[in-house]
């Protein structure tokens, strides 16, 4: 009965997920289109590339504040 309700918590937290996905895609197109002042849609490709490096741009700021905090901690040691 527990692993039921795991499957079900997961299949509803999968579904969020992708619902989550299609609103941040249709989003950042329709952004696209009014920042690029666009007559016709964005290419998917474009809002595909757009995302990614803002994922990117992320990615890159947990890792700089990573190794500034694991600097702080070998300069606390010494």
């Amino acid at each position: 009965m527990f692993l039921c309700f795991l499957t079900e918590d997961k299949e509803t937290r999968q579904k969020l997920l992708l619902e989550a996905a299609v609103f941040k895609v249709v989003n950042r197109q329709k952004y696209l289109e009014i920042t690029e002042d666009r007559e016709q849609a964005v290419e998917k490709d474009d809002v595909i590339v757009s995302l990614i490096a803002d994922l990117q741009q992320e990615q890159d700021q947990e890792s700089e504040k990573l190794v500034n905090e694991m600097q702080d901690k070998v300069t606390n040691l010494c």
